[in-house]
């Protein structure tokens, strides 16, 4: 890809959102180890700490609908040696290098039980039992989701591709699969019924396909607004055009969905409320206001200047990172806090900055040494293009 095929595919603000969902990702074992809490008008910190993990669920949506960018476009042949080339790539490096330090600090590999458990955190099957779904590093569990889901999607493509032509229909087809797949999932759990912490079931892929699904079929939404004023490129780029109308009300939708979903996030009651039966992430509400942020973005002018601001865009960059290493970073300076006799609940916003600093120190470096050399090396890209 040269620099100017990789600026014509970059989307922006993605990267900043990207930032702040690994930010909320953060918060959530923040609160887990701290015990913070607290309210701001009707808004209970600690409740909304606990379901920073929407920030999941924004990974998980806005994966779906950059895969099917491509394959709403059909510009391209499929190969599925190429796309497994770049998933691999993108998700491997990182998460192996983590999970190796991991294995190796705690030498978890001696009993049976350990190599197994080590074994299929290599093979990304660690989410099929209950022992191993948490043992290591609690993120990881959804990068099993997401391998699977990477998996799946080529088969999902397959299926698709006749009804392609006729872009309403294929979205609508995706949006039933999204909902037979929930239909599937309730079906499932009250089969099984299985009990409040036990996590296969409800923290399986067939949990989440919807919240993928809703991702791919919001790509075509994305692709029309960027054409709306669109003059002369025809690539995946966001600014090649202005419409004075569509950023306005993009700009609205945006902010209006990212309060509401701060208030169904933090309002105990609404939480509670507004989510179907086993439900991820308060589907289909937090998933369908995480698909207002990502299509909306970059089409309005104030949010995606905040996004862009270089700060958050760089935590975007190494989001991956920050989001795999951050816990074992919270771990290593609690247990250093607690053997200089400092409270963690106490000293929370030293805890709080030492980590976030450290996990970034170590997410730049994973990023800099082994996740760039190995994206550049797999997609050809030259020396100074982009990285997204």
């Amino acid at each position: 890809m040269t620099g100017v095929e990789a600026r014509r595919s970059y989307i922006p603000g993605l990267d900043g959102l990207r930032a702040v969902a690994c930010l909320a990702v953060f918060g959530v074992h923040f609160q887990q180890i701290t015990h913070v809490g607290g309210r701001f008008g009707p808004i209970d910190v600690k409740t909304l700490l606990a379901n920073g993990n929407t920030g999941v669920a924004l990974f998980f949506v806005l994966s779906g609908m950059l895969l099917g960018l491509t394959f709403w476009k059909g510009e391209h042949r499929f190969s599925l040696k190429r796309y497994a080339m770049n998933r691999a790539s993108r998700i491997a490096p990182a998460y192996y290098l983590c999970l190796t330090a991991l294995v190796i600090h705690e030498a978890h590999f001696h009993t049976p039980r350990e190599i197994t458990d080590t074994v299929s955190h290599y093979l990304f099957a660690h989410n099929f039992a209950e022992y191993s779904i948490y043992s290591l590093n609690d993120p990881f569990w959804t990068i099993a989701v997401q391998v699977q889901f990477y998996v799946l999607f080529p088969l999902m493509i397959l299926l698709l591709k006749p009804v392609r032509p006729i872009r309403p229909l294929a979205v609508l087809l995706v949006i039933g699969m999204a909902g037979g797949c929930y239909l599937a999932h309730r079906a499932v759990m009250l089969h099984f019924q299985p009990r409040e912490q036990d996590y296969v079931l409800s923290h399986s892929l067939l949990a989440h396909l919807p919240i993928f699904l809703l991702g791919v079929a919001a790509g075509p939404v994305l692709l029309r607004l960027r054409r709306l004023n669109e003059a002369a490129d025809d690539g995946i780029a966001i600014m090649a055009g202005s419409s004075p109308m569509r950023d306005t009300i993009c700009e609205f939708l945006f902010w209006a969905a990212a309060a509401v979903l701060i208030v169904l996030l933090g309002v105990p009651r609404f939480d509670a409320q507004f989510s179907v039966p086993f439900g991820r992430y308060n589907l289909p509400y937090g998933p369908v206001l995480v698909v207002i942020l990502l299509v909306c973005a970059p089409f309005a002018p104030v949010a995606r200047r905040m996004l862009e601001w270089a700060p958050m865009r760089l935590l975007g960059v190494i989001s991956y990172g920050v989001y795999l290493y951050h816990l074992p970073c919270m771990r290593v300076v609690s247990r250093v806090m607690q053997a200089a006799n400092q409270s963690v609940p106490k000293h929370w916003l030293i805890f709080a900055s030492v980590s976030f600093v450290l996990a970034i120190v170590v997410s730049s470096v994973s990023y800099v040494v082994v996740e760039r050399p190995i994206l550049r090396w797999v997609k050809g890209r030259p020396r100074g293009a982009p990285v997204v």
